[in-house]
C-alpha cells in the first residue's frame, strides 16, 4: 500500500480494531498517522490534543472529555511495566494499583482519540511486549479498559529495512490488522516532499532520480556514521533549500551529517554539474545546451542531463512558460533517450502532467516514444 492510501484504509477500520503499520524508516508512517488523527478529530468536531501529561492539560481533558480528541505518542522502548499496570499502593492492608494519568484519560467512557505505539518492532524486552498484548487485544492498561472510541495503532520497521528491528511473536501480530507500506519510487517521495515539506530542491530530485538506490541504505546494527533514509534526505533537503546553499564543500559537510561519507561525496559531486549549465530558463530557450561536453571524472553526459531535467521541472513548477518551449525541451530529451521523458513528466506538478502528455502525443516526431512510455507516467 502507498503511504498516501493509508488514511483511506484506517478510516474503514473501527476504532476497536488495532492496526500495525510496517514500512521502511522515514517513509512517513508517523506523520501519516498523526495527520489521520488530526483529520478524524476535525471530522468528529473535537479539539485535537497532543497529550503530554501536563497538569493543566490533564485536568482540562478529564473535566470535559467529550470535547477533545486525545493523541498519545507512546514509545514502548521508553516504558516500564508500571507505566501500564500502575503504581502499587497499600490501602487498608490491600495492594491497589493506581493507574497513571494517561490511562485515566483514555479509559473514560467519553474518551475519543488514539494511542500510537511507535517503533513497536524495536522493543526487545519480554515484559514490555507482554504489556503490548494487553494494550492491543484487551484494550487495557492494568485494570483499566480503554473507551471504544480510542484507536490503538502501532508502527514499526521490518528487519529487512532496519538492523535494530525484530519480528514480533505470531500471537501478537495476529491481534493486529497489518498494513504494509510499499517502499514506493523516488517520484512518489518527491511528490510527498513537494506537498508536505515545502518543496524539493532540484539537486536532490535530480540526484535521486539518477541514483534511486541511494534513497535508502540499510545500516549496520551499530554505527557512528549516518546513512540515507527518506527522513535523512528530507532533513538535508530542507537545510540546503531554505538556506540556498550552493557551496559544494558546505553541501558535502551537510550531506555527510545526514547521509554518511560515501553518498555525501557522490551528492556533492553531482551538485558540481551546475557549473556546466545555464539557468533553466536558458535551457528551455536552447535545449541544445544539453549536448555540451563535460570534463568531470565523476560523472557522465547523462548525469548532466538528469541534473538539467530536474532543474527545468523545478522551474516549471513555479514559473509560467510557453508550452512550445517545454515541448522543444521534451523533444530534445526524446532525441537523447526516451526514458528521460518519464523523468521530466514525473517531476512536473500533477496539474501539468496530463496536459503535457496530450500535447506531446500530438507531436508526430515523438508520438510513438510518448505512447511507449505512457505506462510509466
Amino acid at each position: 500500500m502507498k503511504i498516501s492510501e493509508l488514511p483511506e484504509y484506517l478510516a474503514l477500520l473501527p476504532p476497536t480494531q488495532s492496526v500495525l503499520i510496517i514500512g521502511p524508516p522515514g517513509c512517513g508512517k508517523s506523520t501519516a498517522v498523526r495527520e489521520f488523527a488530526q483529520a478524524e478529530a476535525e471530522k468528529l468536531g473535537r479539539e485535537f490534543i497532543d497529550y503530554d501529561d501536563d497538569d493543566e492539560l490533564f485536568l482540562r481533558v478529564t473535566k470535559n472529555p467529550e470535547k477533545y480528541y486525545v493523541f498519545l505518542d507512546l514509545r514502548l522502548t521508553e516504558t516500564e511495566p508500571t507505566d501500564f499496570l500502575g503504581v502499587p499502593r497499600d490501602i487498608d492492608h490491600y495492594i491497589v494499583y493506581k493507574p497513571l494519568r494517561w490511562v485515566q484519560v483514555f479509559s473514560h467512557t467519553s474518551a475519543t482519540g488514539m494511542i500510537f505505539l511507535d517503533e513497536l518492532t524495536n522493543v526487545r524486552r519480554e515484559d514490555i511486549l507482554a504489556q503490548a498484548y494487553k494494550l492491543v487485544l484487551d484494550r487495557r492498561a492494568g485494570f483499566k479498559k480503554f473507551s471504544n472510541n480510542v484507536r490503538v495503532i502501532a508502527a514499526g520497521n521490518h528487519p529487512e529495512h532496519s538492523a535494530v528491528a525484530n519480528l514480533l511473536p505470531a500471537p501478537l501480530t495476529n491481534r493486529f490488522s497489518v498494513i504494509e507500506i510499499d517502499s514506493g519510487d523516488i517520484y512518489e517521495w518527491v511528490e510527498y516532499v513537494n506537498a508536505a515539506e515545502g518543496g524539493i530542491d532540484s539537486r536532490v530530485a535530480g540526484y535521486l532520480t539518477r541514483f534511486p538506490s541511494d534513497l535508502y541504505h540499510k545500516a549496520e546494527a551499530e554505527t557512528l556514521e549516518n546513512f540515507p533514509t527518506r527522513r535523512a534526505w528530507s532533513m538535508l533537503n530542507k537545510v540546503i533549500r531554505d538556506n540556498s546553499i550552493t557551496d559544494v564543500n558546505k553541501i558535502y559537510e551537510l550531506a555527510k551529517m545526514r547521509l554518511g561519507k560515501v553518498v555525501a561525496q557522490k551528492f556533492a559531486a553531482f551538485c558540481r554539474l551546475q557549473k556546466y549549465l545555464p539557468p533553466p530558463e536558458q535551457i528551455l530557450k536552447n535545449p541544445n545546451v544539453l549536448d555540451r561536453k563535460i570534463d568531470d571524472k565523476d560523472f557522465s553526459q547523462i548525469d548532466l542531463i538528469y541534473y538539467a531535467v530536474a532543474s527545468v521541472a523545478s522551474y516549471l513548477s513555479t514559473n509560467k512558460v510557453n508550452d512550445e518551449a517545454i515541448i522543444r525541451f521534451a523533444e530534445k530529451l526524446a532525441e537523447i533517450q526516451g526514458d528521460l521523458l518519464v523523468v521530466l513528466i514525473r517531476l512536473l506538478p500533477k496539474s501539468m502532467r496530463n496536459t503535457m502528455v496530450v500535447k506531446l502525443v500530438a507531436r508526430p516526431g515523438i508520438r510513438e516514444i510518448v505512447s511507449s512510455i505512457s505506462k510509466y507516467i
